[in-house]
């Protein structure tokens, strides 16, 4: 299939908006946290830990659960179907 010359120039630029708009979609949609026991809190979609966001003086982690995005990548954060595991 070709394409006159004045589409061509287009679809680069459709294919960049259609990909900024997806992952704008990804950010926007609520990820659950991963979190494990004497762990902190890890963002599921940069793995970074909140551990400079989480105080830890006596071997228990307070969560963070008053975050609604990633510090680090702006994920937005679910923290309502917590599963801690081992």
């Amino acid at each position: 299939m070709t394409y006159p010359a004045h589409k061509k120039a287009r679809r680069p630029y459709n294919a960049f908006q259609r990909g900024y708009e997806k992952a704008l979609a990804d950010i926007n949609k609520p990820m659950a946290v991963i979190i494990k026991a004497w762990s902190p809190s890890v963002c599921p979609r940069c793995y970074k830990s909140f551990e400079d966001f989480e105080p830890c003086n006596d071997g228990y982690y307070r969560r963070a659960m008053t975050m609604q995005r990633c510090p680090y990548c702006g994920q937005m954060l679910d923290w309502i179907h917590l599963d801690i595991t081992e």
